[in-house]
């Protein structure tokens, strides 16, 4: 068999294997943009095998293997397998099509760091590294400011709180540079990215996706530049006709994702996010709907 590992962005052979032989081929880096790793299965002539079994073991200790949840799974028609779960670290993949040869061990690492600055009114910056991991405390962002020549000239460190966010309230307008670290290797680097002087009147919240889902209110939130990342940090909502504020829960996704919790049947909502003018909602569960109230 010849086993393709699919890295997101280009094929990579791995080793061609008769029918049935075992597959060891050591270490390899094995990704996929989605699921726990993904490839394609063929044999000796280049022909896909449909209908192999795979598996993944996930290494614990010094030499334990457990089978992860949910991750067998037959390949299709051209050969191709996607093993579900997310993850890293040190797995084995277990091919067979007549019977199981030796595993493959296999090492998945993949981008750990999704970057996304906001920069409202006030000169204001705010940024969200999310990871797959509990690491981030261990992350270091820095904003060199740039002269006109752009060459740095002063740096300002930070490290995110418990929700991995890192937030400067005010800093000068001007050049910078934006660079995610981790120990002394770089993560994410931003280019001169610009920040503006604020303005008196600050911008509307835009693209807010809403609806009702089953007892649910589901906000989806993006700011006018198309990011949105940092809107859930400092992110508050408040009942309008009591202004009791409420505590909703967060589902952090590319999207943004706001999920809010309505325990009354009908009730209007107000969001407010720094830098941001507020904008309320309407929310009426029994109709299972919500939808945004226009601005004055």
């Amino acid at each position: 068999l010849e086993l393709v590992g699919s890295t997101g962005s280009a094929d990579r052979r791995i080793r061609e294997l008769s029918p049935g032989a075992a597959i060891d081929v050591g270490a390899f880096v094995l990704g996929a943009p989605s699921g726990l790793c993904s490839g394609t299965i063929r044999d000796a002539t280049g022909r896909p095998v449909a209908d192999a079994h795979c598996f993944v073991e996930r290494k614990h200790g010094l030499d334990t293997w457990f089978p992860e949840l949910s991750s067998r799974t037959t390949s299709f028609a051209d050969g191709s397998f996607r093993i579900p779960g997310d993850g890293e670290g040190e797995f084995r993949l277990l091919v067979h099509k007549t019977g199981y040869g030796r595993p493959l061990p296999i090492r998945i690492t993949r981008p750990r760091h999704d970057l996304a600055i906001v920069m409202p009114p006030a000169a204001r910056v705010i940024a969200c590294v999310t990871e797959r991991d509990a690491t981030i405390p261990f992350i270091e962002f820095t904003l060199h400011r740039l002269d006109e020549r752009g060459e740095r000239v002063q740096e300002f460190h930070t490290r995110p709180d418990e929700d991995g966010y890192y937030d400067w309230r005010t800093i000068a307008p001007g050049a910078y540079d934006c660079v995610v670290t981790r120990f002394s290797s770089v993560l994410h680097e931003v280019r001169g990215v610009e920040v503006r002087a604020g303005k008196n009147v600050p911008p509307r919240l835009q693209n807010i996706a809403i609806r009702g889902v089953g007892g649910l209110v589901e906000v989806r939130l993006r700011t006018p530049d198309g990011t949105g990342a940092s809107l859930i940090h400092g992110l508050e909502v408040h009942h309008v006709e009591t202004g009791r504020r409420l505590e909703p829960s967060f589902a952090k996704d590319d999207a943004n994702t706001l999920i809010l919790s309505i325990d009354e049947p009908s009730k209007r909502i107000r969001l407010e996010a720094a830098g941001f003018a507020p904008v309320e909602v309407d929310c009426d569960l029994r109709r299972n709907e919500a939808r945004l109230v226009p601005a004055n």
